[in-house]
């Protein structure tokens, strides 16, 4: 007489677990802190490969862990280099949609700095969450500079989901503080596109003064350091 099988519940199968610690991963990929990514992939692949790594378990806790420690406006703001660990973090960042045509995306971004001598860039960072991105021109980098007397600001971005909450004021405060360091330099330079969503109420508030408008149609500003 045939064995009678039962079919193992798809819930606990091999398969669908193995499905749900690549979805867990996928979310701390959005929002790793230090090291908990690279720990909860290695423990995903080390469990499907039929290991004993992380359980599904384990990386729900670290989901959770992460969230709770989500920035808010008390977030300590700190620019820092970014590294071959952290590259991807800040690629991820995004302003709106609404707000693309104001500015490059970081990808771009980063691109023109490692073919720019007078590139200065660095990840925003609230507290241990990477979110935005700010680049200067500075000539006083280059061997030789072409010019003096001034730093530019080249790109300045918060992340969609961290926007309006102070996060922005605070990196330039610190922006800010780093071009008064910078040999002979007197004034930090922007421009602005115009129109909707327009950043220009907010560098105004920081005390830039508009001279007018470029040959691309963006407003240019000035603040005495």
């Amino acid at each position: 007489m045939p064995m009678e099988t039962t079919a193992k519940p798809e819930s606990e199968s091999p398969e669908f677990e193995a499905d749900q610690m690549v979805r867990l991963t996928r979310q701390l990929w959005w929002m790793p802190p230090k090291g908990t990514l690279q720990r909860a992939y290695e423990g995903y692949l080390y469990f499907k490969n039929g290991g004993r790594g992380y359980t599904m378990d384990d990386v729900e806790d670290m989901v959770q862990a992460r969230r709770m420690a989500a920035p808010s406006p008390e977030s300590v703001v700190t620019l820092r280099e970014i590294t071959p660990e952290t590259v991807n973090a800040i690629l991820a960042l995004s302003v709106a949609d609404s707000q693309k045509r104001l500015v490059a995306s970081n990808e771009r971004s980063i691109a023109q700095a490692h073919f720019e001598p007078a590139a200065w860039f660095r990840a925003i960072y609230a507290d241990e969450e990477p979110v935005g991105f700010v680049m200067l021109h500075d000539e006083t980098l280059r061997a030789e500079p072409r010019e003096q007397g001034y730093c530019f600001l080249w790109r300045f971005m918060i992340d969609a989901r961290f926007q309006g909450m102070g996060f922005g004021w605070k990196a330039m405060q610190l922006v800010i503080a780093h071009a008064r360091t910078r040999p002979d330099v007197t004034r930090l330079l922007t421009s602005w596109e115009r129109g909707e969503g327009s950043a220009e109420g907010f560098y105004v508030k920081l005390g830039f003064t508009p001279t007018g408008v470029d040959d691309e149609g963006e407003m240019r500003a000035f603040l005495d350091l």
